[in-house]
């Protein structure tokens, strides 16, 4: 059996409405088909569901037999889920799907078609590597894209080229989200198949690794390095291995440092390492350098007197200093969501009859002969003789009392003398030749090409269902919708997918809304849905305060921040460094943006450094500021005064001033040697005194040096605020 399914032939009817045009593009996920919409008389875009594992049968009916029919039925609602999500959302530069239907086995979306739209990667190949200024003009407006969607909660999850159309005002398009697919993929560990390498990032490659905009990031980062140089980027997984990410202007020294810096952040392998979202990763694409800008002296005065006064409590939380706790994992099958009631699988059994709900369905063979009525449809043929080749023997309705007589392989109403084939009585029925026939009110379902069974005797469900997956039927019978998962809670009526080892909340109940983001729609193992149900979301132990939702895993006695803490849009240094392991002490200088236990050295030196940088650029001092001994050219001895105006020489009897105008240049020789030049000439040579610099701070007193350096720098500014 292949590993991909073969596409539907060119003049395929589909829905009975769209004839297929022309093969668009196959991934391990799906097909993409050109289609002539055949009632509106327009063409689309039709997108198939056909992950890897199916197979394509001479019917043209795709068989999900692989994958087990309920991942099937689930991977179908997902995949109709997230069309319906994309499409409320009204994203400009988003193709969202405006029809999806059911038929050869599986799930159709239909798209407009974009007219005269290039896929980028076709676009790539034609033009190679393309101008810098283009790319970056389509990574702003793809970040802008990203953000917008990002903001309903909905990852993309498949950004490569070819799911970009580039229209022909040069606009992009973002086509083919793919939750469903990463939803099978974690299921089935078939990432190598179900995503492109090289524009993947490392946690999708991994089963159940958090996800999260930068997902995304990296995808589009990724597609605008091929843009550039005609390929994608080394894959994820040889990185990890230890191949190491070229520096892009090293490849294309044309490209603009800010665009080569915004591409490789994006490109980070660590997921924690890269902007926190779309809006971050634009910012600094369109972001000027700042020069290194430090934190000025009183702030770093304040981080030191909060060091020196820091005592961290057992268990203290590092964000709201609240308590972390260390939840203790739910039982088996214990309710994620109300965390007392028990996952119980419902009775789901297709053969239970959808009408009566208390008849069996059984199966019978329609063909030759037929057990339906062609006449009626509806009614049952009973033979009143044994079939004898070349004898004729007798079939008659049980409801429309219809008679035919068959001979010789030839079958006549018993009023006219007319001869068809069963096979041509039973398509001019209009019946299947597989029908499921209930014991009890004899309701009746075809079963229809694609593996469907359609309500036939009623017509209608009375729910409104006519064509539903057996698997639907089945949930239909028991009194449920059709997109239910097969368990749930009965305590809370919380909703399931069970599959195996693996399991995923469907529904939360209003009641619980709360936990809706954070637990909806993710496959857990049963192992981490036990933690994940108990507070720890990451699956794992740990710890994590429910004040303010921080979550920790431990990892041998330290602490690794995988859930930062909920403050609405404040970015808190605790986010910053999501994915980071650290001992807990250390969680809280961090929270603080205080050096690391050991590192206290450093914060000190910054903050000498900013005094004095501050001293230098005239904001501490005072005016004067600076009163000392020296010696002037000559090696005459005198006191000496800066201020804002200019250098004193003498004391009280005899003063000599000299303008910071007449002053041409200001050299410090050394710590202790400074000098002035007066005019085109006249050199001035000062041998400053030591100065001390007293400050009274929050951290405590500070009695700072002041060298020749330090005066000289002050007097330039002194110099330059003077005009």
């Amino acid at each position: 059996m292949s590993d991909s399914p073969t596409p539907l032939p060119e003049g395929t009817i589909v829905g009975a409405r769209y004839e297929i045009q022309s093969l668009l593009g196959q991934g391990g996920f799906g097909i993409t088909y050109l289609a002539q919409d055949i009632e509106l008389e327009k063409v689309c875009v039709l997108k198939e569901l056909a992950p890897t594992g199916t197979s394509r049968q001479k019917n043209l009916t795709l068989n999900f037999e692989r994958l087990g029919p309920a991942a099937t039925q689930r991977l179908r609602r997902q995949f109709l889920q997230e069309s319906a999500v994309l499409r409320k959302m009204h994203i400009p530069s988003v193709v969202s799907a405006y029809a999806e239907f059911s038929d050869f086995g599986t799930i159709y979306l239909v798209m407009p078609r974009l007219e005269g739209a290039i896929p980028l990667n076709r676009l790539i190949q034609s033009e190679g590597r393309m101008d810098p200024l283009a790319v970056h003009e389509f990574m702003d407006r793809m970040l802008t894209v990203l953000q917008e969607v990002h903001k309903h909660g909905v990852l993309h999850r498949d950004i490569k080229p070819s799911n970009i159309l580039i229209d022909p005002h040069g606009d992009p398009w973002l086509i083919d989200f793919g939750s469903a697919r990463e939803w099978i993929a974690d299921l089935t560990l078939q990432h190598t198949v179900q995503f492109t390498p090289g524009y993947a990032p490392l946690e999708q490659l991994s089963e159940r690794a958090r996800r999260g905009p930068g997902t995304d990031l990296y995808s589009l980062c990724a597609t605008a390095w091929a843009m550039l140089l005609g390929e994608p980027p080394i894959n994820a997984l040889d990185r990890a291995a230890g191949a190491p990410l070229p520096r892009l202007q090293d490849l294309r020294p044309d490209v603009p440092p800010v665009l080569a810096d915004t591409i490789e952040a994006g490109l980070e392998l660590n997921l924690d390492k890269r902007p926190r979202d779309a809006a971050a990763l634009r910012s600094q694409l369109n972001a000027f350098d700042s020069g290194g800008e430090k934190l000025p002296w009183q702030a770093l005065d304040v981080q030191q007197a909060v060091l020196q006064k820091l005592k961290v409590r057992k268990r203290e939380c590092p964000n709201c200093s609240d308590v972390l706790i260390a939840p203790k994992p739910l039982k088996d099958d214990q309710c994620i969501v109300c965390r007392s009631g028990k996952i119980i699988s419902r009775d789901l059994n297709e053969r239970r009859c959808p009408f009566c709900t208390s008849g069996v369905l059984g199966r019978v063979s329609n063909s030759d002969p037929l057990r339906s009525c062609p006449a009626c449809r509806f009614g049952e043929l009973k033979a009143s003789g044994i079939k004898i080749p070349w004898a004729q023997r007798s079939l008659t309705c049980m409801q429309c009392s219809a008679t035919f007589h068959e001979k010789g392989g030839q079958v006549s109403l018993a009023t006219s003398d007319e001869a068809f084939t069963w096979e041509e009585l039973r398509e001019h029925s209009g019946r299947s030749d597989t029908v499921w026939k209930c014991d009890g009110c004899q309701a009746q379902l075809d079963v229809l090409e694609d593996g469907r069974w359609k309500a036939v005797s009623p017509r209608v469900h009375p729910k409104g269902h006519t064509e539903l997956f057996p698997e639907e039927w089945a949930r239909v019978a028991v009194g449920l919708d059709p997109g239910v998962g097969n368990a749930h809670c009965p305590k809370c009526e919380a909703d399931y997918f069970a599959e195996g080892d693996h399991l995923t909340l469907l529904v939360t109940p209003n009641n619980f809304s709360n936990l809706a983001d954070a637990l909806e729609g993710r496959l857990f193992t049963r192992y981490q849905a036990r933690w994940a149900g108990a507070g720890k979301l990451s699956g794992m132990p740990g710890w994590v305060c429910e004040h303010c939702s921080v979550e920790f895993d431990t990892e041998d006695e330290q602490l690794k921040l995988v859930r930062e803490p909920v403050t609405g849009n404040h970015v808190t240094a605790l986010a910053e460094n999501l994915g980071q392991t650290f001992e807990l002490a250390n969680w809280h200088r961090i929270a603080r943006r205080l050096p690391l236990v050991g590192d206290e050295a450093l914060l000190d030196e910054a903050l000498v450094e900013a005094i004095l940088e501050a001293y230098c650029d005239g904001e501490l001092g005072g005016d004067p500021f600076w009163v000392a001994r020296g010696t002037v050219a000559g090696g005459k001895k005198c006191s000496l005064t800066f201020d804002s105006e200019g250098v004193i020489l003498g004391g009280l009897l005899r003063k000599t001033r000299i303008s910071w105008r007449e002053i041409s240049q200001i050299e410090a020789l050394d710590e202790d040697h400074i000098v002035f030049t007066q005019g085109n000439k006249e050199r001035i040579a000062l041998f400053s005194e030591p100065a001390i610099l007293e400050l009274k701070l929050e951290s405590g007193d500070r009695r700072l040096r002041l060298t020749a350096y330090e005066l000289a720098a002050r007097s330039r500014t002194a110099k330059a605020r003077s005009g």
